[in-house]
């Protein structure tokens, strides 16, 4: 497998997570449109950690609604993140149709009645989705990000 996207080496030598945060750039630029499986469950994991963070279950469910929850979990617990996949469960079990609003006031009113309290327990989870990404994919992140001088 040819590389799919590249850093420079002082990057890497700044930053030990470079590859992880180019490979993150390169999913974001197809919006996870890709055929790997890995890369798959990079980005369903990446996804998912990225919506709860910014604004919690109801926002993962509003935003990307519920269709690829099932995926989601099988890849968190492929990965080894068993706690956030439990809280996935949690919520998605009690999360029922979450339609989409047409504005801030609209999703504001339903925060206020929809939101989940395993929200807290997912921000206070350690190792991050971050971390556990970067660790479980070390190996893959080399072939998958090319350094460069």
């Amino acid at each position: 497998m040819s590389h799919l996207t590249s850093v420079t080496r002082s990057e890497l030598e700044n930053r030990s997570d470079a590859r992880l945060w180019a490979l993150i750039d390169y999913l974001t630029e197809r919006n996870g449109c890709i055929d790997d499986p890995g890369l798959q469950k990079i980005w369903l994991t990446w996804r998912y950690d990225c919506q709860v963070q910014n604004g919690g279950h109801l926002q993962y469910f509003h935003n990307m609604d519920t269709t690829d929850v099932p995926k989601t979990i099988s890849a968190l617990l492929e990965v080894g993140a068993e706690k956030h996949a439990e809280i996935l469960k949690s919520c998605f079990a009690r999360s029922g149709a979450v339609n989409r609003v047409r504005s801030l006031e609209e999703y504001s009113e339903m925060a206020a009645e929809r939101s989940f309290t395993e929200d807290s327990d997912y921000y206070a989870l350690k190792p991050s989705m971050f971390d556990i990404l970067q660790a479980f994919y070390a190996k893959d992140l080399e072939s998958w990000v090319a350094v460069e001088a």
